[in-house]
């Protein structure tokens, strides 16, 4: 019995002795979201280019406008679709596409929006993405949910 006794105290302090030498490994804010969304990129779209504070710009199907580079202006009138990593859409200004999807609600003004291509007025992610375009242009564009802020 004294046996069994020491047996079990040897392997209890083996398993403090165990748990004792485990590292904790500090991750910063949003690192873990980083990766999954690398992760994701590289299987989903993985010629795209990593642009500006960490947006992702995808090439297949990007239009080049024919009008002046936005740089000096203050007002943009855009039409746009957001959408989850699933292809979901989240919302859209486009009224056929509101209809095809059954969220059209005539209540909501379905048309081209008014953004502010000003310092504060929009999420920086965003402004990043619309950098380098041109007039009547469109591009796809993965913005990171940490550049959804108006702030540095």
């Amino acid at each position: 019995m004294r046996r069994i006794y020491s047996i079990f105290a040897a392997l209890a302090v083996l398993t403090l002795f165990a748990a004792g030498c485990a590292k904790q490994k500090i991750t910063s804010v949003n690192e873990d979201s980083k990766r999954y969304l690398e992760a994701w990129i590289s299987l989903n779209h993985p010629n795209a280019q990593e642009a500006g504070y960490g947006i992702y710009i995808i090439p297949e199907g990007e239009v080049v406008g024919k009008g002046k580079e936005i740089t000096d202006t203050t007002y943009l009138i855009v039409n746009y679709t957001s959408r989850d990593l699933e292809g979901n859409i989240i919302e859209t200004n486009s009224i056929e596409l509101s209809k095809q999807l059954g969220i059209y609600d005539r209540t909501t003004f379905y048309g081209p929006k008014v953004w502010e291509y000003i310092e504060g007025g929009m999420y920086k992610g965003l402004r990043q993405a619309i950098e380098g375009m041109r007039e009547g242009g469109s591009r796809k564009v993965i913005i990171p949910s940490w550049l959804l802020t108006y702030s540095e």
